[in-house]
């Protein structure tokens, strides 16, 4: 049963997993993510720009039930390709997590592991997109590392340095933050905190009013999401469930 959360989904990839590369996972096929997003729009989910989210965690705003964020990590190119037409059509607003360093550059922290250099969006697409006033951009640090395993100067240099950095680039004040892998401690929370107003985990569940606002759950969609899977993740305690298993 649905009561008083709200949904925050997160995608790594929308588009074909190119030849010979690992970990095809994160992956969603863009006629399945058109799939999920006509089935959000058909059972009358609420779709909310991220700064929604601010103010319900603030007490400011009361969000209906069957409200849900939709955001992207890494600000691959193939969001710019295959998720931005389909968000434009829905005139449904998201949130992209960037590393503001390796825009225009390719996967840089992964791609030996999974054998494939990937494209991230350039600056020229990211500015467009702002244009449409649907997406809003979030810090993801500036080179993706695994922050628990830095000391405090390079943490901060990683967090604050991609938060100025992307407001620089965007000319617009940045809100948000995705620690990269999911990867985080006390320490590198309470740094962030003095930054952003909000920050994303990969920790599996829903947010509720009072959720710590740092450290937020999520709803992961991936290549094994059909449309059974994920009208089970949205409307059932399913995510609960297995975040508590965690």
């Amino acid at each position: 049963m649905i009561t008083n959360r709200i949904t925050v989904l997160y995608y790594h990839h929308v588009g074909l997993p190119p030849w010979g590369v690992k970990f095809k996972g994160g992956f969603v096929h863009p006629w399945m993510f058109a799939r999920q997003m006509e089935w959000l729009k058909k059972k009358y989910f609420r779709v909310v720009p991220l700064t929604d989210l601010v103010s319900y965690l603030r007490g400011d705003v009361v969000l209906p039930e069957r409200t849900a964020v939709l955001t992207f990590d890494d600000g691959y190119h193939d969001f710019y390709l295959y998720a931005y037409p389909v968000l434009k059509k829905y005139n449904y607003p998201a949130a992209v997590f960037i590393s503001p360093g390796l825009i225009g550059g390719y996967n840089e922290w992964d791609h030996e592991k999974i054998h494939a250099k990937l494209p991230l969006m350039t600056m020229e697409q990211v500015n467009d997109t702002i244009a449409s006033g649907l997406i809003d951009y979030g810090a993801h640090t500036l080179t993706h590392p695994f922050l628990s395993k830095l000391d405090d100067e390079k943490v901060i240099a990683e967090v604050v340095g991609s938060k100025k950095l992307l407001e620089t680039k965007t000319g617009r004040p940045v809100l948000s933050f995705c620690y990269p892998y999911g990867d985080y401690d006390r320490r590198v929370c309470e740094i962030v905190k003095k930054e952003f107003s909000v920050a994303f985990t990969t920790h599996r569940g829903f947010v509720y009013k009072d959720s710590s606002p740092w450290e937020l759950k999520r709803v992961e969609v991936k290549r094994n999401t059909w449309m059974l899977p994920f009208r089970i993740k949205l409307l059932t305690d399913h995510e609960e469930k297995k975040g508590e298993n965690r």
